[in-house]
């Protein structure tokens, strides 16, 4: 593994976390606001934890890169609110 390789995670996690962030703050309005922070914060906890034990390279970067991003960003703006 080099480090051009690892250095793809913080632009994915950013952009996934950027995508999904308005969807986080819809999805907060329409629902409970700490319903959408606890799953979230369940959902981080168990994307990390599953790609703690990835092997392959790729299979970590989705898991870690991109749908943890995705699950942040749902949480992100929402105690900003």
């Amino acid at each position: 593994m080099t480090l051009e390789q690892t250095s793809i995670f913080t632009p994915l996690v950013m952009i996934s976390v950027g995508l999904t962030m308005s969807l986080g703050l819809y999805l907060a309005k329409n629902t409970h606001p700490l319903l959408i922070l606890v799953i979230s914060q369940v959902l981080q906890a168990v994307t990390i934890f599953v790609s703690s034990y990835m092997t392959n390279f790729w299979p970590f970067v989705v898991f870690y890169g991109v749908i943890f991003g995705i699950v942040a960003g749902f949480g992100f703006m929402i105690p900003m609110t």
